[in-house]
């Protein structure tokens, strides 16, 4: 996902594509909202997770961390 300019992470067209994000995960296996997050945090903590997001955009894996958290507190609770 690249960042969109200007979004938060909880704006409506960021929770879309995370939530296109978790039902493609959700074909394989169901996360729960602790399991989906701890996939976001894996986005920072991760170096290679990170250095991949950073390639596409600086700040990515932090934002798409932050995307995460809100979904898996917002939807899957």
């Amino acid at each position: 996902m690249k960042q969109p300019v200007g979004l938060p992470a909880d704006a409506d067209e960021v929770q879309a594509e995370i939530d296109t994000q978790y039902r493609t995960l959700s074909r394989i296996r169901a996360a729960t909202a602790e399991e989906y997050g701890a996939i976001g945090h894996t986005c920072v903590d991760n170096e290679r997770w990170r250095a991949a997001y950073e390639s596409i955009a600086p700040g990515l894996a932090a934002y798409q961390r932050a995307a995460i958290e809100v979904y898996a507190a917002t939807r899957l609770r």
